[in-house]
């Protein structure tokens, strides 16, 4: 057997690529933008250890029998300010991203980034560098070579932290073909699936005639006068360019004035596996799993007015990490049932929507333009001004224009 048995239950990690010593695979990408392996049969040797370092296969068949812990779920929110300033949630990961490199020695962390006009993962060793990992990407990330470098910096006795989707950390453990590994730690995300980065590319051109001009894409932020909840806004900041004035850079807009965001946010563009998917429980993969914590109302006296998180503690690695790391949070126990009933992965995927073969269909045929005109709103001049003091204006007269339009 070879991965290709695997089929549309691929996640596209690329695990298979890196474990073929005879180089016979390649992920390429197919019509809708998402990446496949393709086998080179003048190079493969049948030797199936593509398709057994497949985390679809070995999650199945080796992961769930190295796991035996109680969960600890956590409702959290960093003591870090200055992180939790610029995150949409509770900034667990980038707090412990921080703590990691500070308490292990040559540590480094891998988690994804925007640069170079696609979502990517890449390995930080700088404190400085974290803030190119933080914020969330409603995209599947491209993987690239971190797989076999996260094997060469544990070979070197160099403490890891990966963060990545569940399907993500999963591929990881198979491409190591272990689930124990000292030094290596895992954060899984409280994933809804994964939309198509050639989409994404294609949608950004509403907003630059070329990817390159732009520095940063982000999807969420926190709301300017209620930091208890996250705004669902794309904003675009663009490259500094001579001559052009800094101000204007950055542009905002509601996730349903978007085309690429709005059709996420229904699960309508998602990977085909995404609606199937192995990780949407509460048996989780990563060491610890982070996410939003939609079940905050059940909490009223944990941090009323400010956004938190989610945190379950799934192994002794995780334990060890998380008792490293707590003092810089406040956290309380959470009511991990409650979460999920509320927390939609964290008890199923998403349906696959008929409309979706149809949709991914016309993204191909159609200028963005016209996808923009179909599965859009269009921009109002209440809309255009809310993103307007969202990007420029300090909280502090936010609040007072709306007290006085009122």
């Amino acid at each position: 057997m070879n991965i290709l048995e695997i089929g549309k239950d691929c996640v596209g990690c690329g695990s298979c690529e890196h474990s073929c010593s005879h180089k016979a695979i390649t992920l390429r990408p197919d019509m809708e933008g998402f990446y496949y392996p393709i086998i080179d049969n003048t190079l493969c040797v049948d030797c199936s250890l593509c398709y057994k370092s497949c985390p679809q296969v070995f999650h199945t068949q080796e992961l769930g029998h190295q796991r035996n812990i109680v969960q600890f779920p956590y409702n959290v929110i960093s003591r870090l300010k200055r992180y939790y300033k610029k995150s949409a949630s509770g900034a667990v990961f980038v707090t412990i991203a921080h703590k990691f490199l500070q308490k292990y020695k040559n540590a480094v962390v891998c988690g994804a980034t925007y640069s170079e006009g696609r979502i990517h993962h890449i390995l930080v060793d700088k404190i400085g560098d974290l803030y190119k990992l933080q914020g969330s990407k409603y995209v599947q990330s491209q993987l690239d070579d971190v797989y076999p470098r996260i094997k060469r910096h544990l070979k070197s006795n160099q403490p890891v932290l990966f963060s990545g989707t569940p399907c993500q950390v999963a591929g990881l453990y198979a491409y190591l073909h272990n689930r124990n590994i000292e030094n290596l730690y895992t954060m899984d995300i409280i994933c809804h699936g994964v939309p198509s980065p050639k989409f994404l590319k294609k949608d950004l051109g509403l907003y630059a005639a070329n990817n390159s001009e732009i520095s940063s894409v982000q999807f969420r932020k926190k709301h300017p006068l209620f930091k208890s909840r996250s705004l669902y806004f794309l904003t675009i900041v663009k490259k500094h360019k001579p001559c052009v004035s800094m101000c204007f850079r950055k542009s905002s807009l509601n996730l349903k004035l978007d085309p690429y965001f709005s059709l996420f946010s229904k699960g309508w563009t998602l990977r085909r596996s995404c609606y199937q998917c192995h990780y949407s429980n509460l048996q989780r993969v990563g060491d610890i799993t982070i996410g939003d914590c939609d079940s905050h109302v059940n909490y009223p006296s944990f941090h009323p007015h400010e956004a938190t998180s989610v945190v379950i503690i799934n192994t002794v690695a995780g334990i060890n990490l998380w008792e490293r790391t707590s003092q810089y949070f406040d956290f309380i126990n959470l009511d991990i049932q409650k979460e999920a009933e509320v927390n939609v992965p964290l008890r199923e995927s998403f349906k696959c929507p008929p409309e979706r073969e149809t949709i991914y269909e016309e993204i191909n045929r159609l200028p963005i333009q016209e996808i923009k005109k179909r599965y859009a709103q269009k921009k109002t001049m209440r809309t255009v001004i809310s993103a307007f003091l969202i990007d420029y204006c300090p909280p502090i007269i936010i609040n007072k224009f709306v007290k006085l339009i009122r």
